[in-house]
């Protein structure tokens, strides 16, 4: 079930979603910051205390995500803003407090072309088993490589799909396939036992 949304984080979405902003940092002692066409913009607003960050923070949190928090100090959700559609929220801390990175993943899925794709990699991708690792450094683009390549096995393949992500950042639809995506902390307790569970669900 969704966590309603802090005003002022719905207000900020928003305002991301018209800048067609990538990203929103929410920072303790300065104004919102948007990340649009590759640069950072201040909020022509005043900023927000620690005391306030770390209460737009906590609101995005259920309760077992805010005891790991607490316990680890850093953490990725995802959530669905009406506006901005699918966000990754990181939370880490600084001076003690809470502070938010968010990214706006979008709701469609990109081409091969638009990703820069080699046609080989579909290829790989069709073969009946097998181990494809894809590795980078962040934003490199990991996750869109992912999900174009279950976006391209789900509209080829009566199969069944499943995965395993901290955190969901786009939703797919079923189409050939059935698709179950599970998130850490909301569906799964832990990378771990979900991967000992997942081939009992037949995917």
């Amino acid at each position: 079930m969704a966590l309603p949304l802090h005003p002022e984080i719905d207000r900020l979405l928003q305002g991301g979603a018209d800048l067609g902003a990538s990203d929103l940092h929410v920072i303790a002692g300065v104004p919102a910051a948007f990340r649009v066409n590759g640069e950072i913009i201040l909020a022509e607003e005043e900023p927000f205390s620690a005391d306030e960050v770390t209460a737009m923070s906590y609101s995005l949190l259920s309760e077992a995500q805010r005891q790991k928090f607490e316990l680890e100090w850093e953490l990725c959700v995802s959530i669905r803003h009406p506006g901005a559609g699918r966000v990754r929220v990181t939370l880490y801390r600084r001076n003690g407090a809470a502070e938010l990175s968010l990214r706006f993943c979008g709701e469609s899925i990109s081409t091969r072309e638009q990703l820069g794709l080699p046609a080989r990699l579909e290829d790989l991708v069709r073969r009946p088993n097998g181990l494809v690792l894809i590795t980078g450094p962040t934003g490199s683009g990991k996750t869109t490589t992912l999900n174009y390549l279950v976006d391209m096995l789900n509209s080829e393949r009566r199969c069944k799909i499943l995965t395993i992500e901290d955190p969901i950042e786009f939703v797919h639809e079923n189409r050939k396939a059935l698709i179950v995506q599970q998130e850490v902390l909301t569906d799964v307790r832990s990378f771990n036992r979900a991967l000992i569970h997942a081939l009992r669900q037949d995917p």
